[in-house]
C-alpha cells in the first residue's frame, strides 16, 4: 500500500491529469501545480534599486537638455527585473540624445564673439574645471556664482550650455564682469 501511495503522489506532482480510474487533478489544479512560484518582493531588491537608478538617469539627462524631467509614479510589480531592463534601455538613450543635443544643436547656434571668447578661455569645453576656474568660460568660481541663472548648479561645470551661455551673457553684456581673453584681444584669433 505505501508503494502504491508514493506512485500516486508522484503523478499527481508530474502534473498526470488523469488515469484509467479517473482524473487524479481537475484543470485548476492543474495550473495550480505547473504554474511558477511568486518570487518574494525581499529577493528583488536589486532590480527595485535599478529601477529607481534608471529613472533618476532618464530624468538627469533629459533636464541637461533642458526638458520636463518628471518620472511618473507607477505602481511597480512584484519583480520589477524587465521594467528595469526597459528603464536601462530608455536612460542609454536619453543619454545619446543628450550627446547629439549637445554635441550638434549648442555649439553652432551661439553668436561669433561669444563663441570666439569660450574658445579662448576653455577651447569651448562646457565640462572645463581647472582648480577655481570652471565652465565653458573659464569663470573663477565666485564669479559664477553672481553670474549664474536662477536654477542653475553651484558650479558651471555641471550647468548646461544654455545655463552657462546665459551666465556670459549677464556677466559680460549687464554686469560688465572680467575677462582675460576679452581685455588681452586673445578671443579675435577664434572669429
Amino acid at each position: 500500500m505505501t508503494g502504491l501511495l508514493v506512485i500516486a503522489i508522484g503523478t499527481q506532482a508530474s502534473g498526470a491529469t488523469g488515469s484509467a480510474a479517473g482524473p487524479l487533478t481537475t484543470p485548476g489544479e492543474a495550473r495550480e501545480l505547473t504554474a511558477t512560484p511568486r518570487v518574494a518582493p525581499e529577493k528583488c531588491s536589486s532590480a527595485r534599486k535599478a529601477v529607481r537608478f534608471y529613472a533618476t538617469r532618464i530624468v538627469h539627462w533629459r533636464r541637461k537638455m533642458g526638458q520636463d524631467g518628471r518620472a511618473i509614479a507607477r505602481h511597480l510589480p512584484d519583480c520589477p527585473k524587465f521594467l528595469a531592463h526597459i528603464l536601462q534601455r530608455k536612460a542609454h538613450a536619453a543619454r545619446k540624445a543628450y550627446e547629439r543635443w549637445y554635441r550638434n544643436e549648442w555649439h553652432p547656434a551661439l553668436p561669433a564673439f561669444d563663441r570666439a571668447v569660450a574658445m579662448c578661455e576653455t577651447q569651448l569645453n562646457y565640462r572645463h574645471h581647472a582648480g577655481s576656474y570652471e565652465g565653458a568660460w573659464g569663470w573663477y568660481h565666485g564669479t559664477w556664482l553672481l553670474d549664474r541663472p536662477a536654477g542653475a548648479p553651484e558650479h558651471a561645470y555641471d550647468a548646461t550650455p544654455r545655463q552657462q551661455w546665459e551666465a556670459f551673457k549677464r556677466g559680460w553684456y549687464v554686469l560688465h564682469h572680467y575677462w582675460g581673453c576679452i581685455a588681452n584681444g586673445g578671443y579675435r584669433y577664434h572669429l
